[in-house]
């Protein structure tokens, strides 16, 4: 309890002196924009998990068929062990980020851990021959020591939780660290909370349904999944699945991959 209260006011403190608004200019602004993201894990989330290449290709079919796109912040020991699905991920039109080499939070990590981590993760890239943007801590949990590396591997965006309660859902940028060039996006939720608690098919639904609610028109944000925890219950994964159908039928709301959000921005 002390360590979440003392990180809540740690998040709070760098969200009030450090990050302001971003002012959009562009056509979409009378409408929600939805960012969907996966944090790609697979056995290296630290939960016994049970999660194959067909799972992650039906995933991907299903996506297909209702013609979205979305972001995969992915463990780069799961680029490394499991190119190919990375190849199917691409090939489909999705973007690639990062959710670090290991799954290990930047906020616990010491400054040269954290350095290697970044520089494996940039090896692996490289030797896939993949172009990563974005990049999600794992655990939601970030620190200002993550910023250097961030700029010096040419990330230019990352995506933090919903801040301060009550002010719009927006894109944010540095107004004190002026040497990071970075969006900060912004997620609502994801699917954590169901992990385990044996909700029905139709409260899956209902819970990413009161996610999507949350923003206004206008507002960019993002809503996230974990491939093992869509597979870990299959009344997730189809309230999932319904879930999806329903917002892509929303007259009101564009989805597209982060990165294609972040470089629409008008950053001023």
């Amino acid at each position: 309890m002390l360590d979440q209260m003392q990180l809540k006011i740690y998040y709070r403190f760098l969200e009030l002196i450090a990050l302001s608004p971003i002012k959009e200019n562009n056509v979409e602004s009378s409408f929600k924009k939805c960012f969907i993201y996966y944090d790609y894990e697979r056995e290296f989330s630290g939960h016994k998990i049970n999660l194959s290449d067909g799972d992650i290709e039906h995933l991907l079919n299903h996506l297909d068929e209702i013609n979205l796109k979305t972001t995969w912040f992915t463990v780069g020991k799961v680029i490394e062990k499991y190119p190919e699905t990375i190849f199917k991920i691409k090939e489909r039109g999705h973007e690639i980020g990062s959710h670090t080499f290991t799954h290990t939070s930047p906020k616990v990590m010491k400054k040269i851990n954290l350095e290697t981590d970044f520089v494996n993760f940039e090896k692996i890239c490289s030797t896939e021959k993949l172009s990563v943007e974005g990049f999600h801590s794992p655990n939601g949990q970030w620190n200002t020591k993550m910023f250097n590396f961030l700029v010096k591997n040419k990330f230019i965006y990352d995506v933090i939780s919903l801040p301060l309660t009550g002010k719009k859902i927006t894109p944010m940028k540095f107004q004190i660290f002026k040497t990071y060039p970075l969006v900060r996006l912004v997620t609502i939720g994801d699917d954590w909370p169901l992990f385990g608690a044996n909700k029905s098919r139709r409260e899956v639904f209902e819970y990413f349904k009161s996610l999507y609610l949350i923003p206004k028109i206008g507002d960019i944000f993002g809503i996230g999944f974990h491939p093992w925890i869509l597979y870990s219950d299959k009344s997730i994964l189809m309230g999932y699945k319904d879930f999806l159908s329903y917002l892509n039928q929303q007259e009101n709301t564009v989805i597209k991959p982060a990165g294609y959000f972040v470089n629409n921005l008008k950053l001023s």
